[in-house]
């Protein structure tokens, strides 16, 4: 390089030295698997210096799949990208080079499907209760079916739950609802969905003695309607409210069962603390329901 200034020069040698790649182009990634939505880190060494790359996915032909990402290299050749995994068909992630069909790398990628799920709401029911059952990853277009088993998993019985309006979108959801049967023994179970070779399971408890509230939420003031069902046949039953930590508040009232064991009583919420009501037999508390309340403004 030559400086020139008021008539005179000066020359100096300056060496200018572009990064070469010395071995063949690197690329680590993590994770190697993963559900759709996984975001893959990538980062690369040996690459060409400051230039235009691409991340896409492959598929099994080798064809691209979309989204692309672009990105640039660094002057020293590395690179450091993220790809999120979207497309179900994809084996690999490309890395290349611009449009070069030799300056890649396929690094294989294996997609997981997350195991089915189902919840049920309420998990405490009883005989001819309506339970809500939903869930996620659930093959899409099969027709779900329901059964009710021991607490172990095992002496499945679809017979024991009727009414079944179970779907599963197209994105994998399950919903709808079952009906517990008449004559389904008290006790706990497990409610098992079984679907297009998916299955999965949910707690449920079939209890003896429940209580619905009409309606179930409501300023202070409210005057709520609640009906017993299988209590004791001629039963007194005492109902109070109870508070977050379970202790009782003010609200309370009684009812009498019939010969059935069912009875209907009314009570006015007026405590800011109620959560709950709580239904149990006079002359044997533990023996009892609950159902929740919830304070509106």
């Amino acid at each position: 390089m030559t400086v020139t200034a008021g008539g005179k020069q000066a020359s100096s040698t300056i060496t200018v030295q572009a990064f070469v790649p010395t071995g063949p182009r690197t690329v680590a990634y993590n994770p190697t698997t993963g559900p759709l939505g996984t975001v893959v880190t990538l980062t690369g060494t040996n690459w060409s210096p400051n230039r235009a790359m691409n991340l896409s996915g492959v598929d099994a032909t080798g064809g691209t799949l979309t989204p692309v990402v672009s990105m640039r290299s660094t002057p020293d050749g590395t690179f450091s990208a993220q790809y999120t995994v979207s497309n179900p068909d994809m084996k690999a992630i490309k890395v290349r080079e611009g449009s070069s069909t030799t300056a890649f790398v396929d690094v294989p990628f294996t997609i997981t499907t997350a195991p089915a799920t189902v919840l049920t709401s309420p998990a405490v029911s009883h005989r001819n209760g309506v339970v809500n059952l939903s869930g996620a990853h659930w093959p899409a277009g099969a027709a779900p079916t329901a059964a009710l088993c021991d607490a172990a998993g095992n002496n499945c019985n679809s017979a024991s739950l009727t009414n079944s309006t179970l779907a599963i979108a197209a994105d994998g959801t399950l919903g709808g609802t079952v009906t517990v049967g008449g004559s389904v023994a008290f006790g706990s179970y497990l409610v098992k969905v079984t679907a297009g070779g998916a299955s999965a399971t949910a707690p449920l408890t079939v209890q003896q003695r429940w209580i619905t509230l009409s309606p179930d939420h409501g300023p202070l003031g409210t005057w709520v309607t609640i009906t017993g069902k299988d209590y004791a046949n001629w039963a007194w039953v005492k109902l109070y409210g109870v508070n977050a930590a379970g202790v009782t508040t003010e609200d309370y009232s009684y009812a009498a069962a019939d010969g059935a064991g069912n009875w209907v009583t009314w009570t006015k919420i007026q405590d800011p603390t109620t959560v709950a009501i709580v239904a149990a037999e006079t002359f044997a508390p533990s023996k009892k329901a609950s159902a929740t309340f919830t304070i509106t403004p």
